[in-house]
């Protein structure tokens, strides 16, 4: 069965929780103690690759999916895909999971590749 974090999913629908700036982990636990939390990294006011780690880092404990979805694509990233791809894999440590479209393409093969090797 395919696992994210804690999370054994395909048994019963899984509910995600999309936050764009810092949320107080103990009230996501009371709003939804099974919840994935996706982090909106594309959100963000300044999405540097730092900001992104400690966004993600403030999550520890839960199942993480970090999203950074480009404005073409109706997130708000609105900078390069070199500094795209430096923010993914500056969370990639932190997170069980990205979400990256493949019709990204130039960077697309580097997230999957980076995130394979993180496990």
């Amino acid at each position: 069965m395919l696992r994210l974090g804690s999370i054994e999913l395909g048994e019963r629908p899984a509910v995600a929780i999309a936050i764009q700036q810092a949320e107080a982990p103990q009230a996501l636990r009371d709003a939804a103690p099974d919840a994935i939390v996706e982090l909106r990294i594309d959100a963000l006011d300044a999405p540097t690759p730092t900001a992104a780690a400690d966004f993600a880092k403030h999550y520890v404990g839960f199942p993480v999916l970090a999203t950074i979805r480009h404005a073409d694509e109706g997130g708000g990233w609105k900078g390069c895909e070199a500094e795209r791809l430096a923010c993914f894999k500056a969370v990639l440590p932190h997170v069980d999971a990205v979400d990256v479209e493949i019709a990204v393409g130039s960077i697309a093969e580097d997230v999957v590749a980076t995130a394979r090797k993180a496990g």
